[in-house]
């Protein structure tokens, strides 16, 4: 039988545990989203490449392109 004390304890261990469990499933979320917004601005580089190319294209070559 636990003393008030020792319940206590159990419990703060219990909401410790509870914590370290949430923090490391948030940090993976945020590590997730991290690289794939990397993924996505890698891919939004070249198409803006592609719509100045494009643009430059149609600057020069006129509107017929």
């Amino acid at each position: 039988m636990q003393d008030s004390k020792g319940s206590s304890t159990a419990s703060n261990y219990f909401m410790l545990h509870i914590y370290i469990l949430v923090r490391d499933v948030l940090l993976q979320i945020k590590q997730t989203f991290t690289q794939t917004l990397r993924g996505l601005m890698l891919l939004a580089q070249p198409a803006e490449l592609i719509c100045h190319f494009l643009q430059l294209l149609h600057k020069h070559a006129g509107p017929n392109v």
